[in-house]
């Protein structure tokens, strides 16, 4: 452009030159022209500068979206992108459609991914979407069909093909929430009768005596603990005592409810608590088991008769006494039973 430019200004000089004699006007047909032609040159180069910068751009923006599409197909996770407005996915990876149990061809079919998702709330997402505009690490579960799943996802707003998307990525912890919700229970149930086992029982008990604290509560405890174990154990071996556990522990749970609990402290003692009972209802109750454990000494389905002594200790909000001073109490009680139950046993 400057080459052309020069040549066209060189000839214009050369014909006015010939054409006029005045130096004068020469000298201001000279200066305007040439004014005329760096400006021309200059508003040229301004152009060709903004059309090379966004050719540039463009190419770049070309070079980055390919980029992106590599990474997206390519990540060996699964990730998709949904529409911020209705939660439908408009581009997902083949990690993504193994996931969702969805060919690519029935991806327009398929509902918004967020109707899949069960313990978090779009709403909340979307809060915090606005705020920063990004979010990490949230942990999601979704149900595809009956197909439980749980993620951790990672959530961006993004603009797709000129509207506001959110990028999703999502690592499968499906397995590994299994194994901590087996550990889970490993740690909080007694393996042998698959009730809760002391640690969790105690637990829930502190629980149980904060919150009457707060509101008025009422609950009788229970200390059992099972007759002639160790006779059972050394006479028909310990397989036949676990069994004797189990059995006992299966005819004590038939007659509680949900606001009852039920944990072993260890060995052939249990706590039961019979939730919002006075003495009287839970004395009622524990006539019921032992109605069971009769039954079952009538008709000689064991070798051995199912038995145990209990002691009951009442509590309602206001009584000045701690966990430890509840237990102890119903213990006492129950050691008193026992005793007795010897008492007799001895004399008949």
């Amino acid at each position: 452009m400057l080459f052309e430019l020069s040549v066209n200004h060189i000839i214009f000089i050369i014909g006015i030159s010939n054409l006029s004699n005045d130096i004068n006007f020469l000298l201001a047909k000279l200066v305007n022209s040439t004014v005329l032609v760096g400006a021309a040159f200059l508003i040229g180069f301004i152009f060709y500068r903004h059309r090379m910068t966004e050719f540039i751009y463009r190419k770049k923006l070309m070079e980055n979206e390919e980029n992106f599409k590599r990474l997206f197909y390519a990540n060996p996770y699964p990730v998709f992108i949904t529409r911020q407005k209705d939660g439908k996915i408009i581009e997902a990876n083949k990690r993504a459609y193994q996931l969702m149990e969805v060919e690519e061809e029935d991806l327009d079919s398929f509902n918004g991914i967020n109707d899949y998702i069960k313990n978090d709330s779009r709403q909340a997402l979307e809060e915090e979407l606005k705020e920063h505009s990004s979010t990490f690490n949230r942990i999601i579960e979704y149900d595809f069909n009956g197909n439980r799943k749980w993620v951790t996802a990672n959530y961006e707003i993004i603009d797709y093909h000129d509207e506001k998307c959110i990028l999703t990525g999502i690592m499968d912890i499906t397995e590994i929430r299994k194994a901590e919700e087996e550990l889970s229970r490993y740690a909080s149930v007694d393996s042998l009768t698959g009730i809760m086992n002391r640690r969790m029982g105690l637990k829930k008990l502190e629980e149980l005596l904060t919150q009457a604290k707060e509101e008025f509560m009422e609950f009788v405890l229970c200390f059992l603990d099972i007759d002639n174990l160790k006779y059972v154990n050394d006479t028909y071996g310990h397989s036949e005592g676990d069994c004797y556990i189990q059995t006992l522990c299966s005819m004590v749970k038939n007659k509680l409810d949900k606001e009852d609990m039920f944990f072993r402290v260890g060995g052939d003692e249990f706590i039961i608590v019979f939730g919002k009972k006075n003495k009287c209802q839970a004395e009622k109750i524990w006539d019921e088991i032992k109605k069971q454990f009769d039954e079952s000494n009538m008709k000689d389905e064991f070798p051995y008769n199912i038995m145990a002594s209990h002691g009951l200790f009442y509590f309602c909000t206001g009584m000045d006494i701690d966990l430890e001073q509840i237990i102890e109490k119903a213990d006492k009680m129950m050691y008193e039973e026992k005793q007795m139950l010897k008492k007799e046993y001895q004399n008949k």
